[in-house]
């Protein structure tokens, strides 16, 4: 059954998320086109801003989702209910004080943008980041459904609606700025649709769950005791992913802010389709590891080939082929990147997918107190080397600084952590497992690199004949990895071999 829940909950995830990063690209680039490349930068900054904001949730999210796994799978709905209550009253809560706090930090926002590459008025500043700050505060007044749906295996159920509402907005957008309207006019038909999006998914959940609507049942805040010690990685996370554009803005311009973006939604866009798959069986490990079941470590091993398989097959093709999309996409030198620049981006990405399974064994277990440390050491180290080599180095810098924090601390230290706690086994035993197919990634990457630069030594002339060419590399990558993987590692067979006999049985029951 876990199963069956992961896999539909990864087909819901990933369909959409197919269809969704090619819209992003045609709005980025005429975003771009009508209103400038600074504009662009200054608007993605401020949606990192708006991340920045949302650290009043204290990562109380996950805590809550964490803490509800036994309720669920107990059927324990009084305990469920009490849970929920105390949630919605928390999220409330901190609506308010980002309402607050996004009025003080709003206010102050023309004084640190750059002006490097072209003047932005403060009108387009405040104006920008005000319609972005309305829907992120309504937000909280409709969150706590959801999360229980999400516990519960079922997000599938409402995520279809919520990706088909998230099309319709990228659309929308799209029309309304080739119709010639300022972005202001975007954003507010943007900030609506987002809001009906929240309103969609809370009125499915309690439909899903009628016996959340109107209850009398107390408030339960006991989720806040993991809060405290999920905070530390919720700011460890936005620094990590956030910090990038906005020093970008604030020390060379929002023009290279943009620059970074382009290659930023590229990766952006196959980590979310990745994780999407991956993510699908958190919340069946969560029930899995709130059982006495023995087979959890056998359970992990095929699911972290699983991610380092798509992580691989995904970094391969981004490496050898990014520089080529982007110089086409964008028509412009400028945006094009060192390989060096494309390697970090590339490794970063690799890094934040092939890690998925051993960041969820650590969450469903909840080890957020023992890795506290790890967080926050990560947030400081990239944040003080970002800082150092943004003005020298700009773009390569702030990426060389979330790559050695990626690989240098929160790769060993979260190891050497979760390893021994959870599994009882060496770290040593994980180091061999990513070395070897780290390896086996690098490798084929340059095999690949050397073909692509054979067929087209002097770069792709047409974006058809890169679409044509990345398909035909992807096919032979996959087919590549595939055949290595399964003559190599056994748990990797485990799963294909498992995935097979479920598909099947799904066939035989039609």
């Amino acid at each position: 059954m876990r199963m069956k829940h992961s896999l539909l909950n990864m087909l819901v995830a990933t369909i959409p998320s197919l269809i969704l990063p090619i819209v992003g690209f045609v709005k980025f680039s005429l975003f771009s086109d009508i209103y400038g490349g600074s504009i662009n930068g200054l608007y993605s900054t401020m949606i990192q801003i708006m991340g920045f904001l949302n650290l009043v949730e204290g990562g109380f999210g996950i805590a809550f989702q964490q803490i509800l796994y036994q309720p669920l799978a107990q059927k324990n709905y009084k305990k469920v209910t009490e849970l929920y209550n105390g949630a919605i009253y928390l999220f409330r809560k901190m609506g308010l004080i980002i309402f607050v706090l996004g009025l003080i930090v709003g206010l102050v926002q023309p004084f640190f943008v750059s002006q490097e590459g072209g003047v932005i008025s403060t009108f387009s500043i405040y104006s920008i980041y005000f319609l972005l700050l309305a829907p992120v505060v309504v937000s909280y007044f409709l969150m706590g459904p959801n999360i229980v749906v999400q516990a519960d295996q079922q997000y599938y159920k409402i995520n279809l609606g919520i990706q088909l509402i998230t099309l319709l907005r990228s659309i929308l957008v799209i029309v309304i700025a080739m119709m010639g309207f300022s972005l202001e006019v975007v954003l507010v038909a943007d900030g609506i649709l987002t809001i009906v999006s929240y309103v969609y998914s809370r009125n499915k959940a309690l439909k899903l769950y009628p016996y959340l609507k109107d209850n009398k049942e107390a408030r339960d805040l006991s989720a806040l005791e993991n809060t405290k010690h999920v905070f530390v990685h919720k700011i460890s996370g936005v620094v990590l992913s956030n910090t990038d554009p906005v020093l970008l803005t604030y020390f060379i311009s929002p023009l290279m802010t943009n620059v970074y973006n382009a290659y930023n939604m590229i990766c952006s866009s196959l980590i979310k389709v990745l994780y999407g798959v991956i993510q699908a069986p958190v919340d069946s490990f969560g029930n899995l590891f709130s059982s006495d079941e023995n087979h959890k470590y056998s359970t992990f091993l095929q699911y972290a080939n699983f991610a380092f398989f798509l992580s691989s097959i995904v970094s391969s093709i981004l490496f050898i082929t990014a520089n080529d999309f982007v110089r086409l996409w964008m028509k412009d030198e400028l945006y094009v990147l060192s390989y060096f620049g494309v390697f970090l981006f590339t490794m970063n990405t690799y890094y934040l997918v092939s890690r998925e399974p051993l960041l969820v064994v650590r969450n469903v277990n909840g080890l957020f107190k023992e890795t506290k440390k790890i967080a926050l050491l990560s947030a400081l180290t990239n944040l003080g080397i970002s800082l150092l080599l943004v003005k020298p180095l700009g773009i390569v810098g702030i990426l060389l600084g979330t790559f050695l924090t990626h690989f240098i601390i929160d790769f060993f230290m979260s190891v050497q952590l979760v390893y021994p706690k959870v599994f009882g086994l060496p770290s040593w035993n994980y180091y061999k497992f990513v070395l070897l197919r780290t390896l086996i990634m690098f490798g084929l990457t340059f095999i690949g690199l050397w073909g692509w630069r054979l067929i087209f030594p002097t770069g792709v002339s047409h974006l058809v004949i890169w679409f044509i060419g990345a398909a035909s590399l992807g096919l032979i990558v996959l087919a590549a990895y595939l055949m290595i993987y399964y003559l190599l590692f056994s748990d990797f067979r485990d799963f294909v071999q498992r995935s097979m006999k479920l598909f099947k049985r799904k066939k035989g029951n039609h």
